[in-house]
């Protein structure tokens, strides 16, 4: 087996890109999915936050209730417990507001010190809240308190609970951030990907077009001229099939296979009776996702390199079937002259090829290339898992 070089080292990946071209771990694609469910659900924001502060204002409520038992102060565990809760659920709804927030002043046109200022100015809001509802909720517990002038016991816990208050907003603020961060670096790397598979795709048409330009060239050089014309009215086909699969990466294996069709009867009317092509499909596979432009690019390479089909005949077999879950496309070749060193070549074709199946499956696929097999020149294999078109 001979793996595929890269022969335009500018399509391949560097240290810099290396953690965009990455597969992404099934595990961290989850969480990514839930952090933007969550960021853009107010509701799943304000439940994440009522389940934290239940939980804490659990724990809470039992050491303050232990401490207040210490001091002889006549409350029940579930009054305590009632305003602690109250206190940790407006830190629940918070959250949600330091969501919208965030999303107000993420833009690259806000400065830090603007930012800042936001955060500051929320963290105050939410401060003097919490210290006007915890006075009166201590009052209400404490029989002791009940004379003592609200302002003190508002200026009391204030000082009291200021450290706290920046602790828990800093740690809210913290994870808003992080989940904002995690689905924007996704996001990036989403659009990084489609762009790089449109750099393909643009990359691959022309040079598959220029290429089936000079076969039509060839006839008109033979004396062909029915033969031209008719290579023209196939390459127009061509042309509008390409044209109305731009913006999709796949297509059905049905329209894939009309593609190549297509293609190999332009090299039919110039190699005529010399070249033989043999197309098989295993029953029910027409439906199949496959990328756009997957079996072209390896029929040409084994016409450009496996064939020689300017002095002899040859043979190329196409097949797709399944196996092991997987989709399996194949093209062998009968070989050119046994008596010639075989050439093995990979332009464009091939190496663009090899990037967009890496870029659409990640470690789900390969492309492997054997040479000199028994019976067959060269066999080029393409794995892929079986998926179903959804475009009808």
């Amino acid at each position: 087996m001979s793996p595929l070089p890269i022969i335009n080292p500018t399509m391949a990946s560097t240290p810099d890109d290396a953690w965009i071209l990455s597969p992404r771990d099934d595990g961290v694609q989850v969480w990514v999915t839930r952090a933007e469910r969550w960021l853009a659900s107010p509701g799943r924001q304000l439940a994440t936050g009522l389940a934290a502060a239940l939980v804490v204002a659990t724990v809470s409520a039992a050491n303050l209730w232990l401490n207040w038992r210490g001091f002889h102060v006549p409350v029940s565990y579930g009054e305590v417990l009632a305003a602690e809760g109250v206190e940790w659920g407006l830190w629940a709804l918070v959250l949600p507001l330091l969501v919208a927030l965030e999303r107000r002043i993420s833009g690259a046109g806000t400065s830090f010190s603007r930012k800042a200022v936001a955060h500051l100015v929320l963290l105050f809001v939410v401060f003097l809240v919490q210290a006007v509802v915890s006075t009166f909720l201590n009052r209400w517990l404490d029989p002791d308190l009940a004379g003592t002038p609200a302002m003190t016991v508002f200026a009391d816990l204030a000082v009291l609970k200021l450290p706290g208050a920046v602790a828990v907003y800093a740690l809210l603020a913290a994870a808003v951030w992080m989940a904002r961060s995690m689905v924007r670096q996704e996001r990036l790397r989403q659009d990084f990907l489609d762009a790089r598979l449109s750099t393909l795709r643009a990359q691959l048409q022309p040079h598959f077009l220029f290429n089936t330009l000079n076969t039509t060239a060839s006839l008109i050089r033979q004396g062909s001229g029915g033969a031209a014309v008719e290579s023209l009215v196939e390459l127009s086909d061509l042309l509008r099939r390409s044209l109305r699969a731009r913006n999709r990466e796949q297509v059905s294996l049905a329209e894939e296979l009309h593609f190549l069709r297509t293609y190999l009867s332009i090299q039919k009317r110039r190699f005529g009776e010399r070249l033989q092509a043999e197309v098989s499909v295993e029953e029910g596979l027409e439906e199949a996702t496959v990328p756009f432009l997957v079996l072209q690019p390896l029929c040409e390479n084994a016409l450009r390199h496996g064939l020689d089909l300017d002095r002899g005949t040859g043979e190329l077999r196409v097949a797709a079937f399944r196996r092991n879950g997987e989709l399996v496309l194949q093209v062998e070749d009968s070989g050119g002259d046994p008596g010639e060193p075989p050439t093995t070549g990979f332009g464009i074709g091939l190496d663009n090829l090899r990037e967009r199946l890496r870029h659409l499956y990640g470690p789900a696929q390969a492309l492997e290339l054997d040479e000199g097999v028994p019976g067959v020149g060269t066999r080029a294999t393409v794995r892929l898992p079986f998926q179903l078109d959804d475009h009808g």
